[in-house]
């Protein structure tokens, strides 16, 4: 067998392996001196991570952290070195940047041919600092010394009025609303009963089967995308009375109680229109993939990046018995100027054996939204993106009444890295589930205050 021939592969970059071996070095010794260390990838400037101080006499976490830039060279002289000292000078830019932050950062200055890391923090210039630094060999060692020191340094990261610097790298976001493409006609008729589990009850005693996407408006009136002079409705509409108009005449309604029955044929389509696949819990106001057959539940579907992807969407969880999650999302209907569009926010539902809510159902969704970060949450909305356009991978989009354009996508000159705002009670959760295999970056639907993802747009209409 001939040897094979590597020199035309595909190279790996020597800085590549040099900074690599500088995060790895930072993470052994930050542990030995009593800091955790968490690395922000992928940046290509800002800082490299943080070190959050481990209590040492509870071993707990504390919260209390420092940015960490990462200097590492092979085997460079430094400015001015002697056996005593040498002197470091920071790129303008770079000591801008970080003297931007009421974070405090720290410089970690590594050489792997003697092993050394030394630190020096950086100082705004306003309080007197310099972007050239001068490095005593014998004091500022980045060791068990230094370790006190550093951590008086640290702040709380939740405390209010921190400031991170975004991270100059541009991040794509998409807008978790889908535009509705609405029929051009619209059904309304005359109705002989008031309450809709009469309707329900009346359709059932037809025996010609049941629809339910119609709403009830003012007027004692009954509004459908669906002709209701024929099938089902018949039994609950006045004969001969049905008839169809433009379905501008209550989509550009400025009576309240109008655009709030249109808002609500327009959950109810939704909810017939994927009938079988999804089920409706009217306690959460959530669709969600329904437990076919008792077993797991995986969607195989394109990412927002286009990317093959599978996701469970109905899981048994192996730690508790008869314990099921189920990927759901909450609704909400808007109206911007003349056209309508679904605000999808991603959301869970757990039963007993993939039917009735489970009695720690309110517990574990709490944990697992708090679990949740962007990544995990932009996944989840690429996924039911491409269930609502597009459909399964094999089957293509369901048929029906309501047709949903993709997600606009935006493009930011800036990203925050994430692990930044990962508290510490966050990171104690267990996680009531498996993890699941998300979309990577650059998936980008970010979580606003309260975990809702609803972008702050002025849009007209009621939920």
């Amino acid at each position: 067998m001939q040897p094979r021939d590597f020199a035309s592969g595909k190279k790996v970059p020597r800085a590549s392996v040099i900074g690599d071996r500088g995060v790895a070095r930072t993470i052994d010794q930050a542990l030995k001196i009593g800091f955790l260390f968490h690395e922000t990838r992928p940046t290509e400037v800002g800082v490299d991570g943080y070190m959050e101080w481990v209590d040492p006499a509870t071993g707990s976490g504390t919260g209390l952290t420092v940015a960490v830039q990462i200097k590492t060279t092979e085997k460079k002289i430094y400015d001015a070195e002697t056996d005593v000292s040498f002197k470091w000078t920071a790129k303008e830019a770079d000591y801008a940047y970080w003297a931007q932050s009421n974070l405090p950062v720290i410089l970690l200055l590594i050489r792997l041919s003697d092993d050394t890391i030394y630190w020096k923090e950086i100082v705004d210039p306003q309080a007197g600092g310099n972007r050239q630094l001068s490095v005593l060999k014998a004091k500022d060692g980045f060791d068990q010394a230094a370790a006190e020191t550093i951590a008086q340094l640290a702040v709380d990261r939740s405390r209010p009025g921190v400031f991170l610097p975004p991270v100059p790298e541009g991040e794509s976001f998409w807008i978790n609303l889908l535009k509705i493409d609405l029929p051009s006609r619209i059904w309304v008729a005359p109705r002989r009963v008031i309450e809709k589990t009469s309707a329900i009850n009346m359709m059932m005693r037809r025996g010609k089967g049941v629809h339910e996407d119609f709403a009830f408006i003012s007027g004692r009136r009954i509004i459908s995308f669906r002709a209701l002079d024929e099938g089902p409705f018949s039994a609950i509409v006045e004969a001969g009375a049905a008839e169809e108009v433009e379905t501008t005449a209550f989509s550009l309604t400025d009576d309240p109680a109008e655009r709030g029955g249109f808002i609500e044929l327009l959950r109810r389509t939704l909810q017939e229109q994927f009938a079988g696949q999804l089920e409706w819990r009217e306690d959460r106001k959530v669709l969600f993939f329904v437990n076919a057959g008792g077993v797991d539940r995986s969607y195989r579907y394109r990412t927002l990046t286009g990317r093959k992807q599978s996701r469970k969407v109905v899981a048994k969880i192996e730690a508790a018995k008869e314990a099921v999650k189920h990927i759901g999302f909450r609704p909400n209907f808007f109206r911007f100027g003349d056209d309508w569009f679904l605000a999808v926010e991603p959301d869970y539902v757990f039963t007993h054996d993939g039917s009735k809510p489970h009695k720690w159902e309110d517990l574990w969704i709490s944990k697992t939204k708090r679990l949740d970060k962007s990544q995990s949450v932009s996944g989840q909305f690429g996924a039911w993106a491409h269930f609502l356009v597009d459909g399964d991978l094999f089957q293509g989009a369901g048929k029906g009444p309501l047709r949903f354009s993709r997600p606009i996508e935006l493009k930011s000159g800036f990203k925050v890295p994430e692990d930044t705002w990962i508290t510490r009670e966050d990171q104690d959760l267990d996680d009531p589930d498996e993890a699941e295999v998300d979309e990577a970056r650059p998936a980008g639907v970010k979580k606003a205050a309260g975990g809702s993802l609803q972008m702050a747009l002025d849009l007209e209409g009621t939920r």
